[in-house]
């Protein structure tokens, strides 16, 4: 078996085994869109022969984490045929995509699961919801007085994109859009309207993009930056009731939207969305906000990780003089005899628990509670939660 980039001249059987693997299909002139949009050199694949075996597609984008950029990677299109499938192929190709993340300076690594105990394996844990809320006609909320206005654009990621930036920093682990993300991955998923709030002033202060059929509204994307955008497009949202019968709305699970409806007994569905998983832990680190008077004593953490050899040991992070400073010493241990007890300093910790925690999903604090981790250590659990600044981690995108 071997492991390469996709070749131009293999984009077609690239696109069947895709339509095989998730069982959909294309108008002739949705497949050549599709051969136009594909970059061969982001899909890895596993061939014997010449013959495909498995693919996946390996992207390249910044994050927002504690509101700075991080650099990641999106793993997205994972198919493979039926005759090749439980032999370890996938297996080869997340691990080479891991190492090729960490080639190239990627600290965090994503997808969309289809199923969430097989990426578990591979050290991948959940970390963003996404809720979904259910208005019916007599459920939408109320028209009231503002002072700027809401006008329908044209797709212009120039307009959203510092709307959507200065709102995207308020949480982890979320997409860092720029004008090429907006266009091949935005504006292409979410078609329909674009409605933009300006205040009185002309500047845009929120937006939506929704779409309207079946007398149902479906608003993909709803962001504001203050109240009175919020109330300009709600009351934009109001004017569509001759047309509709409900609204459907996706937005973050802890957002205030639901509060502040007339009438906040809607239907609401949470459900998991995204996982994620640190590809380089002594590199993360280095890379993201970290609160280092919160390390009034060394922090130790016993990390194992089921893929990625170089993130397996004990790292000590300290405060060296306001900055950090991380030690790391690998963990080499006979095989089956990895020491699992509680340590008497510091936390043991899967790379994928600690990864939640870093991106705000569930607290060290819980996660001991649970046994999830370990530690006779509770000031060391502590220090963990404090490390990072703890913001709500959400996903808007898809890949």
């Amino acid at each position: 078996m071997n492991i390469r980039q996709l070749r131009e001249d293999e984009r077609d059987e690239s696109i069947d085994l895709s339509l095989f693997a998730f069982q959909a299909t294309l108008t002739d002139e949705e497949r050549e869109q599709r051969k136009q949009q594909m970059r061969p050199e982001e899909t890895w694949v596993a061939e014997e022969n010449g013959a495909l075996m498995s693919k996946l597609t390996l992207l390249s984008f910044d994050l927002f984490l504690a509101g700075t950029r991080i650099p990641a990677g999106g793993i997205s299109g994972v198919a493979t045929w039926p005759e090749h499938r439980r032999g370890g192929i996938v297996r080869s190709l997340l691990e080479h995509s891991l190492k090729t993340m960490r080639e190239n300076g990627q600290h965090l690594a994503l997808l969309y699961p289809f199923s969430v105990p097989f990426y578990r394996k591979f050290g991948w844990e959940m970390y963003a919801d996404k809720q979904t809320i259910t208005l019916k006609k007599d459920q939408l909320p109320e028209r009231s007085r503002f002072s700027g206005r809401v006008r329908r654009i044209d797709q212009d990621a120039e307009v959203l994109g510092p709307i959507y930036d200065e709102w995207a920093r308020r949480y982890n682990g979320i997409v860092a859009r720029d004008h090429q993300w907006w266009n091949r991955h935005v504006f292409r998923r979410k078609t329909g309207t674009v409605a933009v709030y300006r205040n009185q002033d002309g500047e845009a202060r929120g937006y939506m993009i929704y779409s309207t059929a079946e007398r149902t509204m479906t608003i993909k994307e709803w962001i504001w930056l203050d109240a009175d955008a919020r109330r300009g497009l709600s009351t934009f949202v109001s004017n569509h009731d001759s047309m509709i019968d409900q609204a459907v709305i996706e937005t973050n699970p802890d957002g205030v939207l639901p509060f502040i409806l007339p009438d906040p007994g809607v239907k609401r569905e949470i459900r998991s969305y995204f996982m994620s998983r640190i590809v380089d832990l002594k590199k993360f680190f280095e890379s993201v906000p970290v609160n280092t008077d919160a390390l009034k004593k060394p922090l130790i953490l016993h990390v194992d990780d089921p893929v990625c050899t170089w993130n397996r040991g004990i790292f000590i992070l300290k405060n060296q003089r306001g900055s950090l400073a991380i030690e790391h010493f690998e963990d080499k241990p006979k095989e089956n005899t990895a020491c699992q007890h509680p340590p008497k300093r510091g936390v043991r910790v899967e790379i994928g628990s600690l990864t939640a925690v870093c991106l705000g999903k569930l607290s060290a604090q819980t996660l001991f509670e649970e046994e999830v981790l370990k530690s006779e250590d509770p000031d060391a659990v502590k220090v963990l939660d404090q490390l990072i600044d703890n913001r709500e981690p959400f996903m808007y995108d898809f890949f």
